[in-house]
């Protein structure tokens, strides 16, 4: 039998890295997915919080009305805020963690070497 050239993997392992790289490249997509919410939610804090400053700035305290509508976007935003750092960001850093650690297994064992 022919010896293995220093880069090449046998079949097996060939098989293994080739199983690993899909489940990174599935790790990657969603991360890349989740990451786009986070954007997305992180814009919408940052524009509900100008709303509540421009209403602030206009609102009439004696107003009964304008003090509840605004007490009711700032419930919103700190929904949407809380939202954000309870579940959103958790989520976040735990699909990233999945893509470092399958990352850096891919890395370790099939980074660089031929798959036959």
């Amino acid at each position: 039998m022919p010896a293995l050239a220093a880069e090449e993997l046998p079949p097996e392992e060939a098989a293994r890295c080739a199983h690993l790289q899909h489940q990174l490249e599935g790790l990657e997509d969603r991360l890349d997915s989740h990451d786009d919410r986070v954007a997305r939610a992180r814009r919408l804090i940052e524009q509900q919080g100008a709303l509540l400053e421009n209403m602030k700035e206009k609102l009439d305290a004696s107003d009964r009305e304008s003090v509840l509508a605004y007490n009711a976007k700032v419930g919103q935003y700190g929904l949407t805020i809380e939202r954000y750092n309870g579940e959103l960001l958790p989520e976040l850093t735990r699909r990233r963690d999945a893509f470092n650690a399958k990352a850096r297994e891919y890395n370790k064992d099939c980074a660089g070497k031929e798959m036959r």
